[in-house]
């Protein structure tokens, strides 16, 4: 089967608004089947939405893995956990470094501050799905914004197209991110840590509709003053004006002297005239109206 058109499962991006409502209704709450609590739940969330580590790399950090007090603040992934078997060392945002130190300092140090993780993560983030959006539709202001909200796929762990989010979506929206934050390819590359551009681009980057209309909105189409002409519908009158036939225009007789072609074509009706017996009437219809070609044929 083909990829592209028999996928089984299709992820989805998160929004920013889910990230943000995700985010304050993790961090409240947590139950037994979670391993963590809310608040290192939350964490883990973050870390995952500025890294785009998975979930075994995420398992094997230690206080030790973050360096937050240098120019560039990074996290480092042994080659031991790195699915590309590889010592990877991630730069960060300065805001989720301001955010990680404080809750490092409460943790131990050599131990794997993400040990409890749950083994189903996916089924981790979706309960603390599902909680984040009972809460955000118990938030409307009234009757008629709560339908509104109930028939959305907002925080929907299957939305109405078919699109997940899952645990591994967490990557896909980060790198979703830095290919809309206009990096080169080769960045997107460095930072999602793939062997090629064009799985960051074809697998993992998405694009949303709100990605193509800004993207429409800095194409600059060329128009004419006069009657409102498209500048590709002036030129191809000129072209057509400017052809083998009745072109005046002294650059067009230029050109048109210079045209090997145009050569031939003087010769070949200096070899037949235009007015050569039954030549007109017998004469096939041909693309180029310049050669003068009489049907041999009687």
């Amino acid at each position: 089967f083909n990829e592209a058109t028999d996928r089984r499962l299709e992820r989805r991006p998160f929004l920013a608004e889910e990230i943000a409502e995700l985010l304050r209704s993790t961090q409240e709450y947590s139950t037994g089947n979670h391993g963590l609590t809310g608040t290192d739940r939350a964490m883990l969330y973050r870390v995952a939405l500025g890294t785009g580590f998975r979930t075994r790399e995420l398992r094997s950090l230690t206080p030790e893995s973050f360096d937050l007090d240098g120019t560039t603040p990074q996290i480092t992934v042994e080659a031991a956990y790195s699915k590309r078997r590889r010592r990877d060392v991630q730069t960060i945002r300065a805001d989720l470094a301001d955010e990680l130190r404080p809750w490092l300092a409460t943790k131990p140090q050599n131990k794997l501050i993400f040990e409890r993780m749950a083994k189903a993560t996916a089924r981790m983030l979706r309960t603390d799905l599902i909680k984040a959006r009972n809460k955000w539709i118990a938030a409307a202001v009234d009757q008629e914004e709560r339908l509104q909200r109930e028939e959305s796929d907002f925080l929907r762990h299957v939305d109405s197209s078919g699109k997940v989010l899952d645990f591994h979506a967490i990557r896909h929206t980060y790198i979703s991110g830095i290919v809309a934050g206009n990096a080169s390819v080769k960045v997107a590359q460095e930072l999602a840590r793939h062997s090629t551009a064009r799985l960051t681009v074809d697998r993992y980057s998405h694009i949303g509709t709100q990605e193509k209309v800004e993207a429409l909105d800095g194409l600059r189409l060329g128009t004419l003053p006069q009657n409102g002409m498209h500048i590709w519908q002036h030129t191809a009158r000129e072209t057509v004006q400017s052809g083998a036939t009745g072109c005046e225009q002294p650059h067009c007789a230029t050109k048109n002297a210079d045209d090997p072609k145009s050569k031939e074509s003087h010769a070949l009706d200096t070899l037949v005239p235009h007015d050569a017996t039954g030549c007109d009437e017998r004469r096939r219809r041909d693309s180029n109206p310049g050669w003068r070609i009489c049907n041999p044929l009687p």
